[in-house]
C-alpha cells in the first residue's frame, strides 16, 4: 500500500473503488495468471501460486489502476514480500529518470542509503523500453511496529525491485517489496512476473 500512497501523491484518495480482474489457476499449477481487463489499463501476467490477490483497483475517474499481491508469511523476518503494478496518469516526461533522482536526493542523508548498491538496468516490457531500479531502505513500519513491541527492529531492511516505464499516456511501475533475508529467492517470483507481462490492446 506504500507503493500505491506514493505513486498517486497528488491525486484524491479514492473516494469509490471498483473491483476488476480475473484470477485464473490450474489446480497442480505453480502459477495463476491475472488479468486487468477495465479502467485505464489492460495487462495481465503470471505470479507465484504462493502469493494472494491483496487487492485490485481501476477507477478511471482518477486515473489510476492497481493490484497488490502478498507472499506467504516469513517467521524469522517477520515479513511478507509484495509485489504489485501501479498504473496512473503521467506525473512527468521523464518519468524513470526523475523517479530515480527522486531517490538520490531522498536518501542524500540517509547513512544507510549507498548509491554504490544501487542498481540499474535496461529492459523490455511486453515489447516496450523500460527501466529496472534496485536499493534498498529501512522498513518503517516493521521499525515502528518493533518500538511498540519492544524489539529492536533498527536494522530492518528491505529489497526494493522497481520496473517503470510509461506508455499509453500513463505511468506504469511493477514493483517488489522484500526483506533483505529473503530478497534473492523473492526475485525469481518477480522474475517470471516481469517475463509474462503482457500489455492488453
Amino acid at each position: 500500500m506504500k507503493k500505491i500512497i506514493l505513486f498517486a501523491a497528488g491525486i484524491l484518495l479514492l473516494a469509490s473503488t471498483t473491483l476488476f480482474g480475473a484470477c485464473q489457476d490450474t489446480n497442480n499449477s505453480p502459477y495463476k495468471t491475472f488479468t486487468m481487463t477495465e479502467g485505464i489499463a489492460h495487462f495481465s501476467f503470471e505470479y507465484s501460486s504462493q502469493y494472494d490477490i491483496k487487492e485490485s483497483v481501476s477507477n478511471e475517474d482518477k486515473g489510476i489502476s492497481y493490484v497488490t499481491l502478498v507472499g506467504p508469511y516469513n517467521r524469522d523476518a517477520k515479513d511478507t514480500p509484495e509485489i504489485g503494478v501501479i498504473v496512473g496518469s503521467p506525473s512527468s516526461e521523464n518519468y524513470a529518470e526523475d523517479k530515480i533522482n527522486n531517490l538520490i536526493t531522498k536518501f542524500s542523508d540517509d547513512p544507510d542509503f549507498n548509491l554504490q548498491e544501487l542498481e540499474q538496468a535496461d529492459l523490455l516490457i511486453s515489447g516496450i523500453p523500460a527501466k529496472l531500479f534496485v536499493y534498498q531502505e529501512r522498513d518503517l513500519g516493521r521499525i515502528i511496529a518493533g518500538i511498540y513491541a519492544g524489539v529492536d527492529t533498527s536494522a530492518v531492511i528491505e529489497v526494493i525491485r522497481e520496473v517503470l516505464f510509461t506508455y499509453n499516456s500513463c505511468d506504469w511501475m511493477i514493483y517488489i517489496d522484500s526483506d533483505s533475508s529473503t530478497a534473492e529467492a523473492d526475485k525469481t517470483d518477480f522474475d517470471h512476473v516481469i517475463q509474462t507481462f503482457k500489455i492488453l490492446e
